[in-house]
């Protein structure tokens, strides 16, 4: 393709749920990976969730219409100062999600006094968002 492609791969159980998935981008023709450059923005939706004190769930959506969401990290932040709070640990991370789709990521880390998390994610394609932990 004269931009390069996505190719997106799911692994899926007898009942077609998803086991793994994963997304590749391939080169253009001149091995170059232009089309990343000129990707339109996608304003995709952060939802948090406590699970327990110790782990999050964060959902990033892409409403259908959209342009694939490259590359979002999510980052659990400090509140009060936007610093990353560590240590942490994330079952996903640096995800891209196709239009119409969701990515669920979980964040265990451990509870510090007088830190009040919160959720960034940002993605090639996305702009930086923040969002307080429900």
């Amino acid at each position: 393709h004269e931009q390069g492609d996505f190719l997106y791969l799911q692994l899926l159980d007898r009942n077609q749920n998803i086991l793994s998935d994963n997304l590749y981008w391939y080169p253009d023709a001149e091995g170059k990976y232009s089309g990343l450059n000129q990707m339109k923005p996608a304003n995709v939706s952060v939802s948090t969730k406590a699970l327990a004190t110790d782990k999050i769930e964060v959902t990033v959506s892409n409403p259908k219409g959209n342009p694939v969401a490259f590359f979002n990290r999510v980052s659990l932040i400090d509140a009060q100062t936007g610093k990353r709070i560590l240590p942490a640990f994330y079952d996903d991370n640096y995800v891209s999600v196709l239009p119409g789709k969701d990515k669920k990521i979980i964040i265990e880390y451990v509870p510090q006094a007088n830190i009040t998390p919160r959720i960034e994610v940002r993605g090639w394609n996305v702009k930086a968002q923040v969002k307080d932990v429900r």
